[in-house]
C-alpha cells in the first residue's frame, strides 16, 4: 500500500540518505574543521621559518641533502629528467584523478572531484601569487649564503626571478593527491607518496627549500579541504551533470582542461607573455 509521506519528511530522508553515502554532506565534519585548522597553522608556520629562521631551519637540511650531489650523476640526470617533464609530474596526477572519476559514476561524488580538481589548481594560482608579492629571497641553487654544489644537469639561470614561497608545484600535486586520497584511498596514498617523491627532488636540486614545500603542501591541502563545502560540491555535481547533455563535448572541454592543469597552464601563459612583450613594443613578430 502506498503511504503519502511530508515534502518535508522527504527531504529530510534525502539529507540521511546523501550524507550516509558521502556525497554531500550538510557540514564540514568536526575532524576536517580540525585538519584544517592544523594546515593553517602549518602554512602561517612555514612561512614565519621561511621570513625569519631560514638558516637555522632550512640550510642544515639542504646542506644534508647536498652531501649527496654530483656523487652519483645518473642519479643527479634521473632526478632532474623526473622534475622537469610533465610526463612524471602533472600527467600522473591527473591520470590518476580520471582514474577516480571514471570509478566513481555517481554525480554526486564526480562532484566532489570536479570541486577539489579546481580547488587544487586554484591553490597553485593562489600560490605563484604569494610568490610574487610576499618579500622575496633567492632559491637554493641561487642563495650565496648556502653555498650550494650544484647536482649534474641543473641550470642554475632556471627561476632566479621570483621567490620560491610557497611551491606552487606542492601545492597543486598535494592538493591533487588528496582529492584521490578522498575518493580512493589505496591509490590516493600512492599519490601523496609520488608528491613528496617528486618535490623532495625539487629541494635536493635546489629549486625550493622544504618550508616551500611545506608552505605549498599546506596550502594545497586546506583549499581541497574547503572545496568539500557542500556549496563547491553542488557546483560540481551540476558541472558533471552536463556530461549527459553532451557527452563530446563535455569531454573536449574536459581534456583540454586536464591539459592545462597537468602542465600548469605554461603554454598559456607562454602564448600571454609573448603577446604582453609584442603590445609593450608595438608589434612584431614571435
Amino acid at each position: 500500500m502506498a503511504v503519502d509521506l511530508p515534502a518535508q519528511q522527504i527531504a529530510g530522508m534525502e539529507r540521511i540518505d546523501i550524507a550516509a553515502h558521502g556525497i554531500l554532506p550538510t557540514r564540514l565534519r568536526p575532524g576536517r574543521r580540525g585538519l584544517l585548522a592544523a594546515l593553517a597553522v602549518l602554512l602561517a608556520a612555514a612561512w614565519i621559518v621561511a621570513a625569519t629562521a631560514r638558516a637555522e631551519v632550512d640550510y642544515p637540511l639542504i646542506r644534508l641533502l647536498n652531501r649527496g650531489a654530483r656523487v652519483v650523476p645518473v642519479l643527479d640526470k634521473a632526478l632532474v629528467w623526473l622534475t622537469a617533464e610533465y610526463l612524471m609530474s602533472g600527467v600522473v596526477f591527473m591520470s590518476l584523478v580520471w582514474g577516480c572519476w571514471f570509478a566513481a559514476g555517481a554525480a554526486g561524488r564526480r562532484g566532489m572531484i570536479l570541486s577539489g580538481t579546481v580547488a587544487a589548481f586554484l591553490s597553485g594560482m593562489a600560490s605563484r601569487v604569494l610568490q610574487l608579492s610576499l618579500p622575496t629571497h633567492a632559491r637554493p641553487m641561487h642563495d650565496l649564503a648556502l653555498g650550494m654544489v650544484l647536482p649534474v644537469s641543473v641550470d642554475p639561470s632556471r627561476l632566479n626571478h621570483w621567490s620560491s614561497f610557497p611551491s606552487d608545484h606542492a601545492a597543486v600535486q598535494f592538493g591533487l593527491a588528496t582529492v584521490v586520497l578522498l575518493e580512493w584511498r589505496r591509490l590516493g596514498i600512492a599519490a601523496l607518496a609520488w608528491a613528496v617523491l617528486q618535490n623532495g627532488a625539487r629541494v635536493y636540486l635546489g629549486v625550493h627549500f622544504p618550508t616551500d614545500v611545506l608552505g605549498g603542501a599546506a596550502l594545497g591541502v586546506m583549499v581541497v579541504l574547503l572545496a568539500q563545502q557542500p556549496a563547491a560540491r553542488r557546483a560540481g555535481a551540476w558541472v558533471a551533470s552536463l556530461e549527459h547533455r553532451g557527452r563530446g563535448w563535455f569531454y573536449m572541454a574536459a581534456f583540454f582542461i586536464s591539459y592545462q592543469i597537468a602542465t600548469l597552464f605554461d603554454e598559456v601563459r607562454e602564448a600571454a607573455a609573448a603577446a604582453l612583450t609584442m603590445l609593450h613594443h608595438g608589434g612584431g613578430g614571435f
